[in-house]
């Protein structure tokens, strides 16, 4: 072979390519042959780069008939490999479009997300808020809530660990205790002094365990839709798969995204219900919630919170800081009926029930929050239990009327609020005054509550 191109090199040296050239041209049936060689080498190296393509599905086909059960495992593990892709693909693209919206602190070992909002040398305790399961920081923020706070105080949002952009360690078991000791930490860290703790569902047990193990450190609580008993929930189970080793990490990277996302609408409006979901919730970040790492915190946090409620409620009745809980009569997730039994164990507690709203309450009247840390100051003010809630929603109403008329929003809010609570506190003194003038100094109504001074007339001498 080697001597036939050895030759074929001699004669192209000796015979001029011009006249080579010529002769092909001139000649038909040599040009057609060379184009069909061409050609049918084109045609064999594009079967040959088809089948080198197609190798891998030929194979599995080949597989198929020597073990199908081989082969359709094949085909699963493409599959799920081929979803966790695209999890993680969304997951990035979910943080792109939700940037961190505050800063980080890290506490043993833990590296946490907190935004702080509001004025820094304002003299009202600043308040700190906790999120719920399976939500993050932007809840308060999109729910109006920091908003309403940040005009008269130092607002702090936390994201508990493993949820938003707070890491959540491997190798430890996060109960509501060791969640409540990094976020103090974090609070002593920060230099937050004597703050009012405000939880949320899953944060209300944060929010306690925080009150029992420092509260001389904290000014009192807010709790909103909280868990307080422990009670079997067959949700909780159903949500805790992805907190599972091994099993739950295959879970939550591959099939739980997207049965997160079929099953969200449907969580969404049960959360709300029987109210309708508000605008406000629309900017609310899903996709960062349905990441596989959030997935496996909630997971743990739905597989914890029983435990965490049976630890807590023997503590209760020992606290006595001031104490304000929020609930909804038509909650469809936690008994209201769990809000009750905790305002009867924790003495001078102060329970405002919203009536036909559900468990987001927060959503649904941003305003009932600041008027429950209002009570709350007010309780401390005395030195005794919480106020009303619904006074102090009421003078907080007031007092936003007053700062919207004034056409000055830069002015503080704490100062129409002083206002508001001293001309409700005269009308109401008025309002009393006048009633028990309308009534007989001798005869007045029992269910009126008013006591006046009578004068018994001397008895004649006979």
């Amino acid at each position: 072979m080697h001597r036939h191109r050895k030759r074929a090199r001699a004669f192209g040296k000796r015979v001029d390519r011009g006249a080579l050239k010529t002769c092909f041209k001139r000649a038909p049936l040599a040009r057609s042959t060379f184009r069909r060689v061409r050609n049918r080498r084109f045609r064999v190296g594009l079967f040959m780069k088809v089948r080198e393509s197609t190798m891998f599905l030929r194979s599995l086909f080949n597989l198929r008939a020597a073990s199908p059960a081989l082969t359709r495992l094949s085909l699963c593990g493409v599959a799920l490999g081929a979803t966790a892709i695209a999890n993680w693909l969304v997951a990035r693209s979910s943080e792109h479009r939700h940037p961190p919206m505050g800063g980080f602190i890290s506490i043993r070992g833990v590296r946490l997300h907190y935004v702080v909002l509001g004025p820094k040398d304002s003299s009202l305790p600043p308040a700190v808020l906790l999120h719920g399961n399976g939500a993050t920081a932007h809840d308060f923020v999109d729910s109006g809530v920091a908003k309403l706070l940040a005009r008269e105080r130092r607002v702090i949002i936390f994201d508990r660990p493993g949820a938003g952009y707070s890491e959540r360690p491997r190798g430890r078991v996060w109960t509501v205790r060791r969640q409540a000791e990094v976020i103090r930490d974090a609070l002593r860290e920060l230099g937050i002094a004597q703050p009012i703790i405000v939880g949320h569902s899953f944060g209300t047990l944060v929010a306690l365990a925080l009150a029992t193990e420092a509260r001389n450190e904290l000014a009192g609580l807010v709790l909103v839709s909280g868990y307080y008993y422990p009670t079997f929930r067959p949700d909780s189970l159903l949500f805790a798969l992805p907190a599972i080793p091994i099993v739950g990490d295959l879970w939550r990277y591959t099939i739980a995204p997207l049965a997160g996302w079929l099953m969200a609408p449907a969580l969404i409006r049960k959360v709300f219900a029987p109210s309708p979901v508000p605008r406000s919730f629309e900017a609310f970040p899903v996709s960062l919630t349905l990441r596989p790492s959030q997935l496996r915190a909630a997971g743990a946090d739905s597989a914890g919170m029983l435990a965490g409620a049976a630890g807590l409620c023997r503590h209760y009745a020992g606290l006595d800081m001031p104490v304000a809980i929020v609930a909804g009569t038509a909650d469809q997730i936690v008994d209201v009926g769990q809000s009750r039994r905790l305002h009867n164990d924790i003495p001078g507690s102060a329970l405002h029930l919203v009536a036909e709203a559900g468990h987001m309450t927060h959503h649904l009247n941003p305003s009932l929050v600041a008027a429950a840390i209002d009570a709350i100051e007010g309780g401390r003010a005395i030195g005794g239990k919480p106020g009303s809630i619904a006074k102090a929603l009421r003078i907080r109403e007031c007092a936003h009327a007053a700062w919207c008329e004034s056409g000055k929003p830069t002015d503080r809010f704490s100062h129409y609020l002083r206002e508001a609570a001293a001309k409700i506190q005269e009308d109401e003194a008025a309002y009393d005054k006048a009633l028990a003038d309308s009534f007989p100094a001798s005869d007045p109504p029992a269910h009126s509550g008013i006591t006046k001074q009578s004068t018994v007339a001397p008895r004649r001498a006979l």
